[in-house]
């Protein structure tokens, strides 16, 4: 077998080997199955009449080259598969899994009319499974993260707003001044009836705190512009919000630490609430 160099040139040059010449595939699962099917070729005549007309159909049409476009896009499915089954699968896998599933629809649609036995079989079964394909995509694009890490120990894996805890400690790991800031006046206006709103994604710097209201508001509310004009942005603003998502009222710090402290939050929740 080695001296016929199947798929391992004695000369070290895989270039110059039958697997070498013969691989045109586009993915690395397309080159594997290649190889074992040059060391096990195939002897029943129907099966290898159904090969050759697939690849015929596919020629005569000119879609092998539509169809190798989305199969790069597919990558080494079979590994992430058994990484995954033996739970050792690494956060890159499952953005691949992710886009492999994405393209599977595309594939669908070229194929679906191809006048071919075996790929009308290919077409049923990715059809059978459709809803499963589409379910997992769905959940892949929002539980992953656009461009996770290497390592799940490198963190940002998980997409924001998956999951409210983890956004929670990662808004408490990174600016855990303002988070612990938020529960303080949380806390004060949930003792008086209210709760609280932090937002903390307005600018690259600027935090907005909104209390969220109870009740029936006034009718006259200020008119606020943002940003203000003139106003130099990246300091803290307040903000008094109202069910409707209408700005009540404003404030527009100065400096760093220029914002409501909470007796003037609740001094004016009670005001505008009475008004």
């Amino acid at each position: 077998m080695v001296a016929l160099e199947l798929d391992e040139s004695l000369a070290g040059k895989p270039e110059l080997t039958l697997a070498g010449v013969f691989d045109r595939t586009a993915t690395a699962m397309g080159g594997r199955m290649l190889r074992r099917w040059l060391h096990r070729p195939l002897r029943d005549p129907r099966t290898l009449r159904t090969r050759y007309h697939a690849v015929a159909t596919l020629l005569e049409a000119a879609q092998h080259t539509a169809v190798a476009e989305p199969l790069k896009a597919i990558g080494d499915l079979e590994r992430i598969a058994a990484r995954i089954a033996l739970r050792s699968a690494r956060p890159r896998d499952f953005a691949q899994l992710r886009a492999a599933l994405a393209v599977l629809p595309h594939l669908h649609a070229i194929l679906a009319n191809t006048p071919s036995p075996l790929l009308q079989e290919l077409i049923a079964e990715f059809g059978s499974h459709d809803n499963d394909i589409r379910g997992d995509h769905a959940l892949l694009m929002r539980a992953i993260g656009d461009s996770p890490p290497h390592h799940l120990r490198d963190g940002g894996v998980i997409a924001p707003g998956y999951d409210a805890e983890l956004d929670e400690l990662r808004l408490l790991g990174s600016n855990t001044e303002q988070f612990l800031l938020g529960q303080m006046y949380d806390q004060a206006l949930t003792a008086q009836g209210y709760s609280i709103h932090l937002d903390p994604n307005i600018g690259p710097t600027t935090v907005t705190y909104g209390a969220l209201l109870k009740g029936t508001l006034a009718k006259n509310k200020p008119k606020v512009t943002f940003p203000p004009a003139g106003g130099p942005i990246g300091l803290p603003a307040d903000f008094l919000i109202a069910t409707d998502a209408t700005i009540v009222a404003a404030h527009y710090g100065k400096h760093a630490d220029d914002q409501w402290s909470v007796d003037e939050m609740l001094a004016l929740v009670r005001r505008v609430a009475a008004a």
